[in-house]
């Protein structure tokens, strides 16, 4: 059984991941810059300290789920990059002894 793989695609893909990471860390950055809220932007009434705890428990909640995005993409990008690396170290040691894959 032959198979093969196609590492510029998926060298590109992984590219691909890499790029998306940076443009999304960097857009998280901005809205992070603009979306934090002081404590008195909600007013100054009892109700407003717990409508501005809530706005920033969830922006937090926010800005985890923008890291491990940002962290799954990266990991996507590096298992893409072992698989071609594998890929070709396993092309070329069969290659060496004579066989193809």
């Amino acid at each position: 059984m032959s198979f093969s793989v196609d590492t510029e695609e998926a060298r590109r893909l992984a590219s691909e991941f890499r790029a998306s990471t940076a443009r999304l860390t960097e857009h998280a950055a901005t809205f992070a810059g603009q979306a934090r809220l002081g404590p008195d932007a909600f007013g100054a009434l009892p109700s407003s300290v717990t409508a501005h705890g809530e706005y920033a428990a969830r922006l937090e909640q926010a800005f985890t789920s923008l890291e491990r995005l940002c962290a799954t993409l990266s990991q996507f990008a590096a298992n893409l990059d072992s698989v071609v690396s594998n890929y070709e170290q396993a092309d070329w040691s069969s290659s060496a002894r004579g066989t193809s894959t």
